[in-house]
């Protein structure tokens, strides 16, 4: 299997309808988030993929959160980073002594070195809530994500009277093939003048076809809106002089992210779950020695109009994207046992505890993608009041029972050796040499991990990046690009047994099914719904960014055929009938209506 020739995926994170190139995943542009988690050398060793084999297994971690790192193509100038918004924890500087021995977890990530930057942080996620943590030493943080904050508000993206110029773009596209069948016809080899002169013809009518298109066709604005970040929680443990023992993890059947290592003579554990059934982000530091818990905690977050404040034993972050858009909310119910916590500044500080337990939960105003009435502090209240009554075992045996229920599943056992007992970047840096089948099988077992994170039923599909994204301009708007990417994301939903993580794509569909009407009207005047290469929150569906590549009509039929592999898989005409046939058949009536006969 390491000795194998490098297989190859296609790779579809290229924007602006540049066509698909077979690549080895060395060159694909996608690098997926915490896909690169798993498949990279830390900062202190440079990357080398050459010669990896990237099997099908691979493709459900990488399809899953496309182009997290490389920057975006689009066109614009990008906006230098907030602090707030790249931050990592302190390099710590001291000696790492006594490397430990691989966690007692045969499903997990795991590290010798805290990370060094975001996308060596490890992903934990609810569907609605996501972090990313990064195993600091002196200093920890988690960046967190919410499902609807987005930059925009509701809005009709068609562009109202476009099917007046419908028309004549056909009528320009279609002198322009004809010119091009011609210089065909008068010379194959396409050498001679008067060919030539036909090329020339077909350039310049397909060129006034595309400038017309984009003055008169084109989205109402240009371009969508794009996924942001919510914030960061900090925490400070002041000065280490030395670490023993330092390993940090990601346990996939636990769905927890672990950081443990020793100082003197205490030894320092912190457990991160992200809890569907509670709606919360959880964090638990504990020592193995009593009162050895002390920590400064502190909300952050990349978005200028926000603010932070600390009361009696809550952390608050309050703030708004922008001007009539998203509005949001995070608390951090912060418990210690034993010790002293007071408030200081807008931080809260914890001395001399046992343990402490930090409960966050995140909410805005967003009601639907039509709408933004909701309460994010109400939500937030109701959340922690939920949960208030329930001690962290429940709330941690909860979570298990959840997720477990999901991931326990699907096994895959291709044979371990002793090579998986290596961290992972190392056994990354082995792999090409053979001999460890476990990493195949724990890289399947990692896509079904993160979509079991971003997307479960009552939240929102996962998008470019999943549910995980620290930048407030991020690459490619980390909205949802249905000409392939979208798709890849469910592909492993069916055939990996988890059919409930299509429930957010389908409320999806349900929404665009809504706003592609508009825009099968307004640009086509035809009947159904239609959906172009990307949507949003607030479910775009008009043709974006430039129209020599935005005007793809087949992103909404493409969706609803998960409607029928739905029907496919668990043979339900119930769900047939109600769920899946109306947009199907309303998507089949809009090319009963676009469609024509080609004259050429």
């Amino acid at each position: 299997m390491g000795k194998s020739t490098p297989s190859t995926a296609r790779c579809s994170a290229e924007p602006q309808g540049k066509p698909s190139v077979v690549m080895s995943p060395r060159d694909c542009p996608c690098k997926s988030v915490p896909v690169r988690v798993l498949f990279r050398r830390h900062h202190h060793r440079r990357p080398d993929m050459t010669g990896y084999p990237f099997p099908v297994t691979l493709l459900c971690a990488c399809a899953l959160l496309c182009a997290a790192r490389k920057e975006t193509m689009e066109a614009g100038e990008r906006r230098p980073p907030n602090p707030a918004e790249t931050g990592a924890p302190r390099p710590f500087k001291g000696p790492f002594l006594d490397e430990p021995k691989a966690p007692d977890a045969p499903l997990c990530l795991w590290y010798l070195r805290p990370a060094a930057e975001w996308s060596e942080a490890l992903p934990v996620g609810n569907g609605r809530m996501g972090a990313m943590v990064y195993g600091g030493i002196e200093n920890e943080r988690l960046q967190f994500n919410e499902h609807t904050v987005w930059t925009g508000k509701p809005h009709s993206y068609a562009h109202p009277g476009a099917v007046k110029f419908l028309p004549e773009i056909r009528r320009l596209l279609q002198e322009g093939r004809a010119a091009e069948r011609e210089a065909a016809r008068l010379d194959p080899e396409l050498k001679s003048p008067e060919a030539r002169e036909k090329l020339k013809l077909a350039a310049q009518r397909q060129k006034e076809a595309e400038d017309l298109a984009g003055r008169e066709f084109m989205s109402v604005p240009l371009r969508q809106m794009a996924f942001q970040p919510f914030g960061n929680l900090w925490l400070e443990f002041g000065a280490t002089e030395a670490v023993k023992g330092y390993r940090r993890w990601l346990d996939l059947d636990a769905a927890t992210a672990v950081t443990e290592y020793a100082s003197g003579d205490t030894v320092f554990r912190r457990e991160v779950f992200a809890s569907y059934p509670d709606r919360l982000i959880v964090m638990r530091i504990a020592a193995d020695k009593p009162g050895k818990v002390n920590a400064t905690l502190r909300l952050d977050t990349p978005h200028r109009n926000a603010m932070s404040e600390a009361r009696e034993n809550r952390l608050f972050l309050r703030g708004q994207v922008q001007n009539d858009g998203i509005r949001f909310e995070a608390v951090a119910d912060v418990r210690a046992d034993g010790g002293k916590t007071e408030v200081e500044g807008a931080g809260l500080r914890v001395t001399g505890a046992n343990a402490v337990t930090v409960r966050l939960a995140g909410a805005t105003n967003f009601s639907n993608f039509r709408e933004l009435k909701a309460d994010p502090s109400a939500r937030c209240d109701e959340t922690l009041q939920n949960a208030r009554q329930r001690s962290d075992d429940e709330i941690y045996r909860a979570h298990l029972a959840d997720h477990r229920a999901l991931f326990r599943r699907v096994s895959l056992d291709l044979g371990r050796t002793p090579a998986a007992d290596a961290p992972t970047d190392v056994r990354i840096d082995a792999f090409r040499g053979g001999d460890d089948p476990h990493l195949a099988a724990l890289t399947f077992q990692y896509g079904r991990y993160l979509l079991i994170g971003c997307s479960r039923p009552g939240g929102h599909p996962a998008n470019l990046q999943g549910l995980w994204n620290e930048l407030l301009n991020p690459p490619w708007d980390s909205k949802y690009t249905c000409n392939i990417n979208t798709q890849m994301n469910y592909w492993p939903a069916l055939p990996t047994n988890l059919a409930e993580c299509n429930e957010p794509l389908f409320d999806a569909i349900d929404d665009l099914v809504v706003s592609g009407r508009e825009t099968a009207r307004e640009h086509y005047g035809a009947r159904g719904w239609v959906v172009h290469h990307n949507f949003d929150l607030w479910r775009g569906s008009a043709p974006i960014n430039a129209s020599n590549h935005g005007i793809w009509v087949t992103g909404g039929a493409w969706l609803a055929t998960h409607l029928w592999e739905q029907y496919l898989f668990n043979g339900d005409r119930e769900f047939l009938e109600k769920r899946a046939y109306p947009p199907l058949k309303e998507a089949s009536e809009f090319f009963l209506d676009y469609l024509f006969e080609d004259p050429l």
